[in-house]
């Protein structure tokens, strides 16, 4: 069970992706419905044969979450969760993405007013370079996630390199991530100054990449909160995102683990 919080079209125009979320047993009573869009947010991925390239066209009119909008469905949802659970910890995990950056520090400072927050995990992906501010988010987060493409547009060009040159701007304590395509993934512990790598899945064929770097961060969020040690959470994180690469869509995927292709 787990929440979906974001800005959405009007009900009818999200009704589609409402249904998917309530297969996979997701709420959305944290959602914002903007009854003025009618259009869901759409990408247009556009596929070369030849070269494997894609482009990726986005179209997005919806306003973005405010701070006040979050609180305010954020406290129901902790109410909530608190008497269904019957725990004083109403979530153990909370993942942000990297944008609308002023609203999403609020955000983090908020969560950080609760009792309950150093029982808790914040994490948060940085994956657009282009994205204004989004180092401020950095020092917010316990698990921090970073793309190919985020540290490539910073002048990097080995993972490795980029997560020790971030850490001095991250928690003491914090996990570093960052993932390079068919290199595999590398992470940097704060803490104990390790920097943990993983190769890619070998796989017969890359099929579909699009949403492999969400998969990613899926995979070391499971093992993370399943007591998975760091080396344990790259290792099966990077073979969920290699299995995911090699299908179109995310289908039976987890399912397929740990068996031969």
């Amino acid at each position: 069970m787990g929440y979906f919080m974001a800005s959405m079209a009007s009900k009818d125009a999200s009704a589609f992706l409402l249904h998917d979320f309530e297969t996979h047993n997701i709420k959305t009573s944290t959602c914002i419905f903007r009854s003025n869009a009618e259009l869901a947010p759409v990408a247009y991925i556009i596929y070369a044969d030849n070269t494997s390239s894609r482009t990726i066209i986005n179209y997005n009119s919806i306003d973005e979450l405010t701070f006040e909008e979050f609180k305010r469905k954020f406290e129901a949802a902790c109410v909530e969760e608190v008497d269904t659970l019957n725990n004083d910890l109403p979530f153990n995990w909370i993942h942000f993405e990297g944008r609308n950056v002023v609203e999403v520090a609020k955000m983090i400072d908020y969560i950080g007013t609760k009792v309950w927050r150093p029982r808790t995990k914040i994490s948060v992906e940085l994956e657009k370079p282009y994205r204004r501010g989004l180092e401020t988010l950095m020092s917010r987060a316990d698990v921090v996630f970073f793309s190919k493409v985020f540290a490539e547009g910073k002048g990097y060009n080995h993972a490795g390199d980029f997560l020790q040159i971030m850490s001095p701007h991250c928690k003491n304590t914090a996990l570093l991530f960052c993932t390079w395509g068919s290199s595999g993934a590398m992470c940097y512990n704060n803490q104990t100054r390790k920097l943990s790598t993983e190769p890619a899945l070998p796989i017969p064929s890359v099929v579909d990449t699009v949403g492999a770097g969400d998969t990613f961060t899926a995979g070391v969020i499971y093992g993370l909160t399943q007591g998975m040690t760091t080396e344990g959470c790259l290792k099966f994180a990077c073979e969920l995102a290699g299995r995911k690469c090699a299908q179109v869509g995310f289908d039976c995927v987890v399912e397929k683990m740990s068996k031969l292709f």
